[in-house]
């Protein structure tokens, strides 16, 4: 007999999935949010279709409305999912407070982030150009969050990204040119991705000196999942599209491993199908870090075949490393065979599955226990 769970209960089964101890399947979530952010938030709508967006353009209090209503729709859902209230995961935090341009196309689901004079110009200087404004609203944002939650919501940490996708921001044409100086200028190069690493764990420090443990723990931002302590989520999608695994060895892993050292533990986001899975192997190698691969299956952009996702699902398992993966809006028959294939009865694993409404999360998860009674 299918019910909802409580928020303990909930707790209680994500702790099994981060620890490794569920037995009888994979945990299950469901989530119900806006598959475009800038029209799916009512005070967010002014944005989309702005080509230089300032500071003062966020209206933070409304949004804030609009993501506790998205709360509500996701309390009313079947499963494990954990829904709480974070900075608005569509503005580019950390390219903002670098000093880049933002905008947003219409109809769009991500921002443009552009590099300004300012930018370009911190490429060769000891120190970083930091604005003061935009690091300020993002933590009135959380202050705020605080407040409205008062310690009965979880408050999340905001998504900054990771350091590679922030070093385009130095060069024009960014993405490409910033491939080209890996090789034209190196050590200049590795000295930009060291000042953005600090920066980056600089900034997280402050945002988790504002949040308050949740259980004792952390949900992290757009996942719905419950970690414990200070934990976060991070990427490097630069990275993965545009770097070989020996240009990431040569220039990244040094500093993601000083930001996953600097924390109980994180989810390491990867896509499925543009994103070079592999550089997680050299991750996956430090014992000594503590994180969750997160692989999203992005039907736009997934080229990957069930088997292959199995291979690199399997090599985090063996590795002690949980693997949540986001099957967004794939098919149920997707996902049947994906539960058929998955290793140690999907110990480890955590599927997050998008259901926009009760009966219809109810449904799904109805399934998924079916097709589980059938395969064990």
């Amino acid at each position: 007999m299918l019910k909802l769970l409580t928020i303990d209960e909930k707790i209680k089964n994500n702790k099994k999935f981060f620890y490794m101890e569920n037995e009888d399947g994979p945990v299950v979530g469901f989530q119900n949010s806006p598959s475009i952010w800038y029209t799916g938030f009512e005070h967010a709508q002014c944005l989309a279709g702005n080509s230089d967006i300032k500071c003062e353009d966020i209206d933070i209090e409304g949004i804030l409305e609009d993501d506790l209503e998205y709360l509500e729709k996701n309390k009313e859902l079947y499963g494990n999912s954990i829904w709480g209230l974070s900075p608005f995961c569509a503005i580019p935090w950390m390219d903002l407070m670098l000093g880049a341009r933002f905008e947003v196309a219409k109809n769009s689901f991500a921002p443009s982030t552009h590099p300004t004079d300012i930018t370009k110009e911190s490429f060769g200087k000891d120190e970083l150009y930091i604005d003061k404004k935009w690091q300020a609203k993002l933590l009135e944002n959380i202050r705020l969050i605080k407040d409205r939650a008062k310690n009965k919501i979880p408050v999340i940490a905001p998504n900054l990204r990771g350091p590679s996708d922030l070093l385009q921001l130095f060069f024009d044409d960014g993405y490409r040119n910033f491939v080209l100086n890996l090789y034209d200028r190196p050590a200049q190069m590795k000295k930009a991705i060291e000042r953005l690493t600090d920066f980056y764990i600089e900034i997280r420090k402050k945002t988790f000196s504002n949040i308050p443990l949740f259980y004792e723990g952390s949900v992290i931002i757009n996942h719905y999942i419950w970690l414990p302590g200070q934990t976060f989520f991070l990427q490097e999608d630069a990275a993965g599209s545009l770097m070989s695994k020996e240009l990431y060895k040569k220039f990244v892993f040094d500093g993601d491993c000083k930001i996953l050292g600097s924390f109980p533990g994180s989810v390491f986001h990867l896509h499925s199908g543009f994103i070079n899975i592999n550089i997680i192997d050299f991750l996956i190698e430090k014992n000594d870090l503590s994180f969750v691969t997160n692989i999203v299956m992005d039907p736009i952009n997934s080229s990957r075949s069930i088997d292959e996702l199995i291979t690199i699902i399997s090599k985090s398992l063996a590795n002690k490393r949980p693997v949540y993966i986001d099957c967004q809006d794939y098919p149920m028959d997707w996902i049947e065979e994906l539960l058929k294939k998955l290793p140690h009865n999907g110990k480890g694993v955590f599927l997050q599955i998008r259901a926009y409404s009760q009966k219809e999360s109810k449904d799904k998860l109805s399934s998924i226990n079916n097709i589980l009674q059938k395969i064990w």
